[in-house]
């Protein structure tokens, strides 16, 4: 999809809702997409909501406080065909790496002394 067509569609055919977290539900009263009125505001992420194509209808969070943000991860999808893309990157960033051991000698009669268990001074 060009990007021409995916701001068309983007204006057309997605809506941006606020998805509420547990704490702003509790604390506000809000249900978890409901929209804001007038002046108010939270400081929960927008979700895309809407038919993406090749997907159909779903909500997808954008992980963004910013609509202008939100607006902008959408239209990149869009472009890509690819909603998961967010998703993906932080499935990359929490994989395990590969660790890398360095041996060391140390002098007769030094200890290691572990510091995951030890408390902070």
């Amino acid at each position: 999809m060009t990007e021409k067509e995916a701001k068309a569609y983007l204006r057309d055919h997605i809506v941006f809702m606020p998805r509420h977290l547990k704490q702003c539900r509790d604390d506000n009263g809000y249900s978890e997409y409901q929209s804001l009125k007038g002046n108010q505001r939270c400081g929960c992420p927008y979700a895309g909501c809407g038919p993406f194509p090749g997907e159909g209808y779903k909500r997808r969070s954008t992980g963004s406080t910013s609509l202008e943000k939100a607006e902008k991860i959408v239209l990149k999808w869009l472009i890509t065909g690819d909603s998961r893309s967010r998703d993906e990157v932080a499935r990359l960033l929490l994989t395990p790496q590969k660790t890398t051991w360095v041996r060391f000698e140390m002098p007769i009669g030094m200890k290691l002394i572990p510091t995951m268990n030890r408390k902070a001074r």
